[in-house]
């Protein structure tokens, strides 16, 4: 971790951290750079890189260069930062909605409807080559089930009716359930009920937190939920940064209702950069960050093995706000983790050939 050593005034410090901090005298302070376990950040096709996971708001755009660093205050006797850190965990729970639930009904109900003529028909299919092959040997398979459609796949971005909202440092979080549906390369369906978090800043800007499944379960207590993020910030100026996928930077000049339904690919005129380094930390400071009185938005990433498409291992499986509580002061981490409740698999069916 590198280290700038600088002498500040008591003046000093309370302009630079923007809280009440009693000292003795004068204080040798540390400012340090966070270089821990931090990611590259591409931009512009890699023709702009910040190598410390790092990218600073310029009240236009996210600026990316390898000079910035997120940074924080840190006392030279004890090593110790100078801000203690709060966290809130928001929980990963939400309560089922009725309508969502209405609707995943109708889908399991006829989805067991679906298989079963699948599996009728495997058996006339198979009796029937047989009694096609020896007419005296095999009794004659009579007339074909009856055809079932298959089953209406859950609607994209159905919701579920948002929880009480929670407060936190002028921060207003909500919680509901969504679902929405994706296919893997060979064509199955995985089906999703997830949790979404949206978040009304003191500005009145938001931030969207969209869980994503993988193809890995999620719910059930049987098989792992190795689900991430989509991310959407909204700037000042009407613009969207989103964070999507393994992942990767677009920028849309849209509402944020608008933008976190966006779904297009890395060959879009929106895509910006990449953030592509796995078990790694980024920053997203805005004046300064939170250790310098800002705002920080950190994004963690690790590995996850995604089968419903052809996207990377990397993927953004943590978030977290964090700024200076001027009630406490102490720094406010808000945390937030992604949740799958629900995943259906629907096979991709091949129909039987038959001349």
């Amino acid at each position: 971790m590198k280290k700038t050593l600088v002498t500040l005034s008591i003046s000093a410090l309370l302009l630079c951290m923007v809280i009440s901090v009693s000292f003795a005298g004068t204080t040798v302070i540390t400012v340090e750079k966070d270089t821990d376990n931090v990611g590259a950040v591409e931009k512009d096709a890699g023709n702009l890189t910040n190598l410390n996971g790092a990218m600073v708001w310029n009240g236009t755009e996210w600026v990316v260069n390898n000079s910035w660093a997120h940074m924080y205050f840190s006392d030279l006797r004890t090593g110790k930062r100078l801000v203690d850190r709060e966290a809130f965990n928001v929980s990963t729970s939400a309560s089922t909605s009725t309508d969502v639930t209405n609707q995943w009904n109708e889908f399991y109900e006829k989805e067991t409807e679906y298989n079963a003529y699948l599996a009728a028909k495997s058996k006339w299919d198979s009796d029937y080559a047989k009694w096609m092959a020896d007419p005296n040997s095999n009794p004659n398979p009579g007339t074909a089930p009856t055809a079932v459609p298959a089953p209406p796949v859950p609607g994209q971005n159905l919701y579920g009716e948002a929880e009480a909202p929670i407060e936190i440092g002028g921060y207003t979080i909500t919680k509901q359930t969504y679902s929405y549906s994706i296919a893997d390369a060979a064509g199955n369906t995985y089906t999703y009920q997830g949790i979404e978090y949206t978040v009304e800043q003191p500005d009145g800007t938001k931030i969207v937190l969209k869980s994503r499944g993988s193809g890995n379960g999620g719910g059930d207590g049987q098989s792992a939920d190795q689900s991430y993020f989509n991310i959407y910030v909204e700037n000042k100026g009407g613009t969207v940064t989103a964070l999507r996928g393994d992942p990767v930077w677009f920028t849309y000049n849209a509402d944020i209702n608008t933008a976190k339904n966006m779904m297009d690919g890395v060959s879009s005129s929106n895509k910006t950069g990449d953030l592509p380094s796995n078990n790694a930390n980024y920053y997203m400071d805005v004046k300064g960050g939170s250790d310098m009185g800002g705002i920080t938005y950190k994004m963690t990433t690790s590995t996850v093995n995604a089968k419903t498409n052809n996207l990377g291992s990397t993927f953004a499986t943590g978030f977290s706000i964090q700024f200076l509580n001027s009630s406490t002061n102490k720094i406010q981490e808000i945390n937030f983790t992604p949740s799958i409740l629900n995943e259906t698999i629907t096979p991709k069916v091949t129909p039987s050939c038959c001349c």
